[in-house]
């Protein structure tokens, strides 16, 4: 699986700001960790603003979704979710715009609970795209686990 080479008919999306970084669960935010160094007690987020350029469907309804990887030092894959949104993802989005992302794990953000993954480094890669327009936009962040 290699979301870099993923090509879309239709272009790219864009994103305003993108934030990396830990939870404050008791506020529901995303704060941004600059050296991108956590432990294992800490949940991991992922925050997207305003993602732009989303084509309107047939039905007045837009269709977007999200493939998240999670790589080792050696680029195998620790964990692979695809299409996490699914028909949730399948609603209007003022001017095509997505303001946040969404999903069933949180309101806000994509979180990732890093008790379970070994003291190491990772690459976190996110991939977002609108099933009507084949377009797409493609992140990566490079963390370590202590």
């Amino acid at each position: 699986i290699n979301f870099q080479n993923r090509t879309f008919e239709g272009g790219e999306l864009t994103a305003q700001f993108a934030i990396f970084g830990r939870t404050n669960e008791e506020e529901n935010l995303c704060y941004e960790v600059e050296n991108r160094t956590f432990s294992q007690s800490d949940t991991l987020c992922a925050e997207l603003i305003n993602v732009e350029g989303f084509v309107e469907g047939e039905d007045g309804l837009h269709w977007f979704d999200m493939d998240v990887i999670e790589r080792n030092e050696t680029g195998g894959i620790v964990s692979y979710t695809s299409e996490i949104f699914g028909e949730d993802g399948h609603y209007y989005l003022e001017n095509g715009t997505l303001n946040k992302l969404y999903n069933d794990i949180s309101e806000e953000f994509v979180i990732r609970d890093l008790k379970y993954l070994p003291n190491g480094n990772y690459t976190y890669e996110l991939l977002v795209y609108d099933k009507v327009g084949d377009k797409g936009i493609y992140l990566n962040w490079t963390f370590t686990v202590i």
